[in-house]
């Protein structure tokens, strides 16, 4: 995992190259809204190439061949049905259409250039983690059973944590994939009309709350999509709780919608609490301070940024001084938006504000309850004690 300096470097690289080229028309914004997410992992995938101390260990040719077509097959099919899904399942069909447009062009790039990948990868393994954690050679591995009838083994293998963890990691991307890249669509779409009158962008406070949404839906987008062993960055285990899935899809689109039917997600509009003009300024800034600071939480985690799984933990920047610092910065963003206005200081939103706030504490009792099964986040834990709040929680 890169330092939160290098990834924050990646993310202003990422967003300054994509900003030029569609400034420039050089490509068109509403067709390459994904082109940040593009650079993004060709950075941090030459960046992790150049860190020192990663030992390759060369392949013969022969296995070198047969793996990396098996590799292309297999990953041509996944992608391929992957976007089959999204284009033609009534759900994302409607839901996903700019997701298909992203994965209808990474198909294509796959096609070609994936020979190349695999070779070089196949050729230069990297460790012991590759091949336990190799989708395809799991599958591999599943089929073989199959193929010589030995039901038994067959039974372990699909009880068994690691394949549970594989299919419940394609669940998790099938779902969040859409979820993250549709809003990169949509922020793209806005920040680039926005940067056409300057005038405007520069002095208006919406310009850098969408600004920093986008960059966060870049992040989500980059860790849900991509998971290769050049970037050590493949999915270890998925949460198989049943309960803890319910409260993080709470969170997300579509099924907010479906439980704030229920308990709406409280909002606020109208008179600010406070007319004045020095008020409205704090409060502004107040905002995209909290937003810039989930922003530089999801940017640390880099390709370790997706739900309900464990891939790496990050112990630098934020994360050495609470567990959950993300958690922190949205609990204040969301009281900073709704309680600004008079009229939010009502029971009613005051009580749903209590509740989906109560939400989100729920969901990191959740995440660590999985996570504290493994030593690396156990060891996190004894050094870095507190989740929310230092010397409080």
């Amino acid at each position: 995992m890169l330092s939160p300096t290098l990834a924050i470097v990646g993310v202003v690289i990422s967003f300054v190259v994509s900003i030029l080229l569609f400034q420039y028309q050089v490509l068109p914004h509403t067709t390459f809204f994904f082109v940040p997410i593009f650079v993004l992992i060709a950075y941090h995938t030459l960046v992790m190439q150049l860190t020192p101390g990663r030992q390759n260990h060369k392949q013969p040719w022969s296995k070198v061949l047969k793996k990396s077509a098996g590799k292309y097959v297999f990953w041509a099919g996944v992608i391929g049905g992957l976007y089959g899904i999204y284009r033609h399942h009534p759900f994302y069909a409607n839901f996903a259409v700019h997701t298909v447009s992203m994965v209808g062009f990474f198909l294509k790039c796959y096609l070609i250039l994936a020979p190349f990948y695999f070779l070089y990868l196949e050729r230069y393994k990297t460790g012991r983690f590759d091949w336990f954690n190799d989708s395809y050679l799991k599958i591999l591995s599943f089929f073989r059973t199959i193929y010589k009838r030995n039901w038994a083994s067959l039974r372990y293998r699909l009880l068994k944590r690691g394949y549970k963890s594989l299919l419940l990691s394609w669940i998790v991307r099938l779902h969040f994939i859409p979820v993250m890249v549709e809003q990169v669509y949509w922020g793209t779409n806005q920040v680039v009309n926005s940067l056409g009158r300057p005038e405007l962008a520069l002095t208006n406070v919406m310009f850098f709350v969408g600004l920093l949404f986008l960059i966060d839906a870049i992040n989500a987008s980059m860790g849900y999509f991509w998971e290769s062993a050049l970037t050590k960055t493949r999915f270890r285990e998925i949460d198989p709780n049943a309960f803890h899935w319910i409260v993080v899809l709470m969170c997300y689109m579509p099924f907010i919608g479906f439980a704030s039917n229920f308990v709406p997600f409280p909002t606020g509009n109208g008179s600010l609490v406070i007319m004045h003009p020095v008020f409205e300024m704090v409060i502004n800034v107040a905002t995209i301070v909290s937003l810039l600071g989930i922003v530089l939480t999801t940017t640390c985690l880099g390709f370790s940024y997706s739900n309900l799984s464990y891939k790496k933990i990050q112990t630098r920047g934020p994360y050495a001084v609470v567990r959950h610092p993300g958690t922190v910065f949205k609990i204040l963003f969301f009281f900073l938006t709704i309680f600004r206005f008079e009229s939010a200081w009502t029971p009613p939103i005051i009580a749903a504000f209590v509740f989906w706030m109560g939400v989100y504490i729920v969901r990191i009792l959740c995440e660590e309850r999985f996570l504290m099964k493994f030593r690396e986040y156990r060891d996190y834990a004894a050094v870095t004690r507190y989740r929310l709040i230092p010397r409080v929680w």
